[in-house]
């Protein structure tokens, strides 16, 4: 399609038909800090110097724009909207020439499409002005970039979003357009993927930015250098690993037995040995006797299946693998090729005679290492001496890597990190610390395993040091990131900590890592850039004809210079595609596939992937080598394997047809993937489809590819049936919870898609089964049957301390207070919880009068005296008497009768005397409806309480109401009771890891709202005027965000933070958004039975990833899954936690967030209707600003509550305008859509 009209018009020769399926522009800025709109702008001109002859013309300088426009974006078709309203399409595909496109360009703007609102139809709208174009422009703009074109040709000017556009890469931009538009009058037949973009001035900066230092390169082999730190220093140690320790002598000693064993066994200068060893010190000895023998060495995982293991094997041809006892028998043994069990051969090792050793030049094989293949056929990297120390010199340089450095190997071995991590570490007379799997797996053995030997230095992928604490890890002086993208939040995290971070970036086939940044020196925008490039390296950014490209625009990252593979293994064809020769500097060169650009500053920032590869857990894996597998399957026709990151937990999905009428089981998928691939390939789920979708060119629309589902979901692992008692107990709590048929012992309760309210429901299904106390945090800590059953058996049962246990009378003398109750007695006598209902109907005042005497003297706390003493406690009086009932004046209107009963039930109530609650009532005439109101103090009541005031009241009433005295099925809990069960969850968390975790996650939080006026503490934490505005979230916003999150697995709650961090970004103007989200203490059977409050106040921290950012509610959801597994640390004791390193000021600035997601039960009296009245405003929170949800039966109330005397009430309907919008905009589309 090239251009189109709508609505009849006149169609032009050669233009598409009517049609308003356009895609919108993929146009990445920079910064790529989205906010709402209009925004501010700034302006680039730039006057257009037109070639002697040629025809000068707006148009021209527009089709310049759809030219660098159709480059920086790689699609086939753009749409511009247009400034007077309207939008134009032209069709690229062809790769047009600048002839044939200003023609094209002409045609669209005479005939342009209709359009509502140009700046909906994508980030660019377009201007042709009468007359020149004025250099300066508005101080707002709608989209992200408006282009106005001298309609002479003369001259353009972008206005641009400043948060989302830098000043440098707009300026580049136009310089680009310029450019172009020079070369197509030029050259007007030559497609425009021919034409240059980049001046001779930017060419000279971007060859001198991806020009890396020239460095001497260490004119010895690899082995050498080790050797030569072991006869310096024989007695320094080399590898730790577990209670073994390797001194550099021995490793020297053992290498050298085991090179002159290999030479015996007929292994040769230039052979490939292969390792099936797992990261220990057999690795250490096994790497470099191999290089000592001469020959390079290949990883195996020891958990690859065989047949990968068989098609490695005939590929690099070695003869010889090496592994240990346990693993042996997991080897192949083609013809021709021993497997040595070194623990087990290790005396004949020994006794093998001495062989003189080769001398091996630097030109020799040291290493080769695999990486995925899109044909199914994994290919070889070969990489020598020269190359690998040429990486390895700059490491340990940089990276100040020496004999007191400790560096944790914790690498898979097959991924060409491990190399990095081993011998930058050997040939720096370093020590080694070999991390085990079992130790990587568990957050406390690796915290443990750094602490015990003083690590200093880490390398590999973020996955690997994601879940450590910084501050736990004060040896930890710099990690090395690489391998996969590094989360900005990560990074800032170590930073804070005081560690230097580095985020390297190469493919294998570049011996290692290619390009380094230093993190401590900041970055504008959503990535952490990787950087420069490393010593004796070249790094350029080109498009499919290996042209430069301007800086900001997206480009394949070209490699050359020392480190750069001569080519794959026994692979001509994949070698001839992929390395090539540089045309800016003669040399070779490898094209990466990898897509990224310079950013104004002359880093690199990387984008993705240009074809089919993804990585997972920082390993590259082709997922057409994973679709070759399966369709191998005689029962399949067509595999698509994509990768989901439901939760942020990244998982392949496969989908399949059958063939000739079979259909093949996911098990027997699942399986034949297994038997070939390694694990980390095998899909988690496969789906068995008939058809699979297609779009409208025919082609199959993997946007529009179902998201897995099913009664019990694919979790990634087998069902297991529980075994013991316990598990079957918590299995079976699980799956009532959940509705599902079973429930596995390694099945995650929230991999299952439990919610954090189900959460407290297990906790209390555990309780009247167990009789234990379970606090909601530990079910988030160990959230499978197993682990949970495995924690159960050692938690303490409770002892006669249950409501139903009996309760008799408190016994005389003061009752201490639970921590949450005691926080209270902070709070003046005016915080007042109402609860209102509009009574249509007969209502018995002397019924209502006894039932409210009713539930007064069941709960201690409605009629306790409260005490301002340390330790804070109450006294609970032998006679709790009456509570207060006001009987107001009728009102003679609605509105008069809400504001009478609010001021009377709000009055102030003095907990310390017993007077913790009041109910008026008030008939208004005009309706003849009655009002009935009741006040509670916070400290005896909370949102989770209403749901048993409404249910005692009702069961009260309706028996009075039939002139008996209520029967309860058993007693309230004490306040003794209350306050032993507070302290029982209390004693079952784990509160140090959970304090270590708040200190990570909070530290450096900044001040919410830089502009706004500074509040002390003090002034935050106390009561003033409120005002209150509520928005209706409609039906049809919430089934399409509830669809999302069952499909997703993310919860209510997530989106609604999410849109409430949204909103304080779109006001505060920054990316980094705190908000403290109120948690209640639930799943006690103890405290669910309890008049009490249950609150704590947790921070959710939200950094945002750019303007479109798709997977924020699912990080979000991830963020607040953190919060409930430390729930038991509140955020006051947070707070005052100097290692947390929160200042007051930014205490002060935190806005709550309340979900109010209790059950509410309708007041049901009988003879009557009744009907809940919701307050414009909540009126039991203290600081500033408080969103609360409040849902409903099909809809939810968004009511935003301010302090007056703080903000103006326009900031109230401002901010619920922008949550309206988040939510209705809708949930962020599927990867890829």
């Amino acid at each position: 399609m090239s251009v189109g009209s709508v609505g009849g018009q006149a169609q032009a020769p050669g233009l598409a038909g009517p049609g308003t399926d356009f895609e919108a522009l993929d146009l990445v800025g920079d910064l790529r800090r989205p906010m709402g709109w209009p925004a501010r702008a700034g302006s680039v001109w730039r006057a257009v110097q037109w070639p002697a002859g040629a025809a000068a013309s707006g148009a021209a300088v527009v089709a310049g724009l759809v030219g660098v426009l159709a480059r920086y974006t790689g699609q086939s078709e753009v749409v511009l909207g247009l400034a007077s309203g309207g939008v134009v399409r032209v069709d690229v595909a062809d790769d047009p020439g600048f002839g044939e496109l200003r023609g094209r360009v002409e045609a669209a703007l005479a005939a342009p499409l209709s359009a509502a609102d140009a700046a909906s139809v994508g980030p660019v709208v377009v201007g042709l002005a009468d007359g020149p174009v004025a250099e300066v422009g508005p101080g707002v703009v709608d989209t992200g970039l408006v282009v106005w074109v001298a309609g002479d040709g003369s001259g353009l000017r972008v206005d641009f979003a400043v948060e989302e556009f830098s000043d440098g890469w707009v300026r580049g931009f136009v310089d680009a357009v310029v450019t172009l538009v020079v070369a197509g009058l030029g050259e007007p037949g030559r497609g425009l993927s021919g034409l240059g973009l980049v001046s001779a001035v930017e060419r000279d900066r971007l060859l001198g930015w991806g020009r890396g230092p020239v460095r001497e390169v260490p004119t010895v082999p690899i082995h050498e250098l080790v050797v030569g730190w072991a006869r310096r220093s024989p007695e320094a140690v080399a590898g730790v690993a577990g209670g073994e320790v390797l001194t550099y002598g021995e490793l020297e000693r053992r290498s050298g037995l085991l090179a002159g064993f290999l030479r015996s066994a007929g292994v040769g200068v230039g052979d490939v040995v292969s390792l099936a060893l797992d990261r220990s010190l057999w690795t250490l000895v096994a790497a470099l006797g191999v290089l000592r023998a001469g020959a390079a060495y290949t990883p195996m995982d020891v958990a690859w299946p065989a047949e990968r293991m068989r098609l490695l094997l005939a590929d690099h041809g070695a003869r010889v693998v090496l592994t240990v006892g346990e693993v042996v028998s997991r080897v192949p043994c083609p013809g021709g090729v021993r497997v040595v069990a070194l623990d087990e051969e290790w005396p004949q090792i020994e006794a093998a005679g001495p062989v003189d050793l080769p001398t091996v030049g630097v030109d020799g094989p040291a290493f080769v290492i695999y990486t995925s293949g899109s044909t199914g056929t994994p290919k070889g990297v070969v990489l020598t001496h020269e190359k690998l120390t040429n990486f390895l010199a700059w490491m340990a340089d940089e990276c100040a890597i020496g004999p007191d450095s400790r560096m944790l190997h914790s690498a898979a071995p097959v991924f060409d990190a491990a190399f990095g991590e081993v011998f930058a570490t050997l040939i720096s007379g370093g020590q080694v610390v070999v991390c085990s799997r079992d130790d990587l797996l568990d957050v406390r053995r690796l915290t443990g395993l750094i602490e015990r030997h003083g690590v200093t230095h880490t390398f590999g992928p973020a996955t690997n040091v994601a879940p450590l604490d910084p501050t736990a890890c004060p040896s930890l002086r710099c990690v090395v990131l690489g391998g996969e993208a590094a989360p900005p939040q990560l990074v800032q995290r170590w930073l804070a900590a005081g560690a230097r971070v580095i985020n390297a970036y190469g493919p294998a086939e570049a011996s290692v890592a290619c390009t380094w940044y230093d993190a401590s020196t900041g970055w504008g925008g959503p990535y952490v850039p990787i950087g420069w490039p490393m010593p004796n390296r070249q790094i350029h950014i080109v498009d499919t004809h290996l042209n430069l490209v301007p800086a900001g625009m997206p480009g394949e990252i070209l490699i050359t210079g020392h480190g750069i593979a001569d080519g794959y293994l026994n692979r001509p064809e994949l070698t001839t595609q992929r390395f090539v020769t540089d045309p800016h500097t003669g040399q070779h060169a490898y094209r990466t596939g990898d897509l990224a650009r310079w950013n104004t500053t002359g880093a690199l920032e990387i984008l993705g992937r240009i074809d089919h590869q993804i990585k997972i857990n920082g390993i590259r894996i082709e997922l057409g080598e994973i679709e070759t597998t399966l369709e191998q399957h005689p029962d399949v026709t067509t595999a698509i394997v994509t990768r989901r990151d439901d939760n942020n937990t990244p998982r392949l999905i496969a989908y399949v047809t059958g063939r000739d009428g079979r259909t093949p089981t996911p098990e027997a998928l699942r399986e034949h993937a297994a038997a070939i691939l390694p694990s980390y390939m095998v899909p988690a789920v496969v789906m068995v489809l008939d058809r699979f979708p297609v779009g409208g060119t025919g082609k199959i629309d993997r946007a529009a590819l179902p998201a897995p589902d099913g009664r019990r979901p694919d979790l990634g692992v087998d069902y297991v049936a529980p075994g013991t008692e316990h598990e079957r107990l918590v299995a079976t709590v699980f799956a009532t919870v959940l509705g599902i048929d079973r429930v596995g012992v390694h099945d995650s309760f929230f991999d299952l898609g439990g919610t954090s309210l189900q959460s407290a429901a297990v906790a209390t299904g555990i309780d009247e089964a167990a009789d234990v106390v379970v606090p909601v945090s530990q079910i988030h800590r160990t959230p499978t049957p197993h682990a949970l059953a495995a924690w159960l058996a050692t938690a303490p049962r409770r002892t006669g301390t249950t409501p139903a246990a009996g309760q008799g009378r408190q016994r005389p003398g003061p009752v201490p207070l639970a921590q949450q109750v005691a926080k209270c007695l902070m709070s003046p006598l005016e915080v007042v919880v109402p609860v209102s209902w509009w009574v249509e109907g007969d209502l018995d005042l002397r019924a209502l009068m006894a039932a409210l005497g009713d539930v007064h003297r069941r709960h201690e706390a409605l009629h306790a005296r409260y005490r301002r003493v340390e330790p804070p406690v109450a006294l609970v009086p032998a006679n709790p008497g009456m509570p207060q009932l006001l009987l107001l004046t009728d009102a003679t209107t609605t509105q008069d009768a809400l504001d009478q009963l609010a001021d009377a039930v709000q009055q102030p109530l003095d907990y310390t005397q017993g007077r913790n609650w009041r109910t008026a009532i008030i008939r208004d005439r005009s309706t003849n409806r009655t009002l009935l109101g009741i006040g509670i103090h916070h400290i005896a009541f909370d949102g989770w309480s209403h749901t048993l005031l409404v249910h005692d009241l009702t069961h009260a009433y309706t028996a009075r109401k039939a002139g008996q005295s209520p029967t309860w099925d058993h007693p309230a809990p004490t306040l003794r009771q209350i306050h032993d069960e507070y302290a029982r969850l209390r004693d079952a968390a784990d509160l140090p890891a959970q304090r270590a975790y708040w200190r990570g996650q909070l530290h450096g939080l900044p001040r919410q709202g830089d502009g706004g006026p500074t509040v002390s503490l003090e002034q935050a934490l106390a009561w003033g005027p409120k005002a209150g505005h509520t928005v209706t979230v409609p039906p049809e916003v919430m089934q399409r965000w509830d669809r999302a999150a069952r499909e997703h697995r993310f919860s209510r709650s997530s989106y609604f933070v999410a849109a409430f961090a949204t909103a304080l970004r779109a006001v505060h103007h920054q990316d980094d958004i705190g908000l403290l989200m109120v948690v209640a203490k639930r799943g006690s059977r103890v405290l669910d039975s309890a008049f009490t409050t249950r609150l704590n106040l947790n921070c959710v921290r939200v950094r945002f990833d750019g303007p479109q950012d798709d997977k924020l509610v699912l990080r979000v959801h991830e963020t607040v899954a953190d919060l409930m597994r430390a729930q038991d640390v509140p955020f006051a004791e947070t707070a005052d936690d100097p290692a947390a390193g929160l200042s007051s000021e930014v205490v002060a600035s935190l806005p709550t967030f309340v979900y109010q997601d209790n059950v509410v039960l309708p007041l049901d009296l009988p003879g009557c209707r009744t009907e809940e009245v919701v307050d414009p405003y909540a009126r039991e929170v203290s600081n500033g600003l408080t969103v609360e949800v409040l849902p409903r039966a099909d809809h939810a109330l968004l009511r935003v509550t301010i302090r007056t005397d703080y903000l103006p009430y326009r900031f109230a309907e401002e901010l619920n305008g922008h949550m309206l919008r988040f939510l209705e905009a809708g949930p962020a589309p599927a990867p890829g859509r």
